[in-house]
């Protein structure tokens, strides 16, 4: 495998994941919804978001791997909250904690 399609792979079960993630997140009706930002004109990398209860979290996804359920309907997503990555993080990871009960 080149270096180049390990990239598209990891990126693409990334996506999976954060789907994953987001399906569960909607079973507990934790907000999840799609988003585009205003320069993707072609509609190539949706947003897809989940409004943790300590803050949203969102990916940008290759449109060729958002499972089309997302789109049927589309339910939008909040605009963007200017989260940093190392925010989204900590979201995530302090989440984790209170899911799991160590928080």
């Amino acid at each position: 495998m080149t270096e180049e399609k390990s990239k598209i792979e990891l990126y693409r079960q990334r996506a999976q994941a954060f789907q994953l993630a987001a399906a569960f997140a909607r079973e507990l009706k934790i907000p999840v919804g799609i988003r585009y930002d205003k320069g993707d004109v072609k509609k190539e990398w949706p947003v897809l978001s989940i409004e943790l209860p300590n803050g949203q979290i969102a990916l940008h996804i290759w449109y060729e791997d958002l499972d089309p359920v997302w789109l049927n309907p589309i339910v939008a997503a909040p605009p963007f909250d200017d989260h940093s990555n190392a925010m989204k993080e900590e979201r995530i990871l302090k989440t984790i904690r209170q899911l799991v009960g160590s928080e």
